[in-house]
């Protein structure tokens, strides 16, 4: 930072203002950050395919994106009778999925598969580990809230380090470990939620 000989502050460099947005239905989210990136995905939770289908069959459309512990976590709701139950489970998981590989920019080259997500406390869903090619990615934070009565709200935050390379991409042969980087362990990354509408946005 400099000043000006009329005492203005100046900034020598643009300032570093990592940032990502998400929507759906009804919800905007936007996530920032200067220590991390940040990756932010949105689900509606009553979203069901257009053409009649069961669970079962929706379900295997996604076969290859999960591992089978996430499928045990999406199947074990409260029972297999329990469609909404499956669903809000699925759409959890393919939200934590999406708001990495937004974090990272890695879009379509980027198996699913690769990442895999496990909760960081059995008693609750908010919080979340990633399982990255089968280590645990210990810079990696996940909070995955339920922000109404049928929004649920993803956010990812991880070093500069895992930014996509060609190398990282599930496209290319494994070559260097993204997990590598400055260490974020000790950081704090509450999640304040604030509710705008329109209104508020043009006052």
């Amino acid at each position: 930072m400099n000043s000006s000989v009329l005492g203005h502050t100046l900034c020598s460099a643009p300032a570093l203002w990592n940032y990502n947005v998400s929507h759906h239905g009804t919800v905007v989210a936007i996530v920032s950050d200067a220590r991390a990136l940040v990756g932010v995905d949105v689900v509606r939770l009553t979203d069901r395919p257009r053409r009649q289908t069961s669970v079962g069959e929706f379900f295997r459309a996604f076969a290859a994106h999960f591992h089978a512990s996430e499928w045990e976590y999406i199947r074990g709701a409260a029972s297999t009778e329990d469609e909404d139950g499956q669903y809000a489970r699925f759409y959890r998981l393919w939200s934590l999925k999406e708001a990495y590989i937004k974090a990272v920019g890695v879009g379509l080259g980027f198996s699913l598969l690769r990442a895999e997500f496990v909760r960081a406390d059995a008693r609750s869903e908010d919080r979340w580990e990633l399982m990255l090619d089968g280590e645990r990615a210990s810079e990696w934070h996940f909070t995955c809230s339920q922000v109404n009565a049928s929004h649920l709200v993803s956010v990812a935050y991880g070093p500069f380090s895992a930014m996509w390379k060609p190398e990282t991409s599930s496209l290319f042969s494994p070559g260097q470990d993204i997990m590598r980087g400055r260490d974020i362990d000790d950081m704090e990354y509450p999640t304040r939620w604030e509710d705008w509408n329109l209104q508020d946005l043009l006052q």
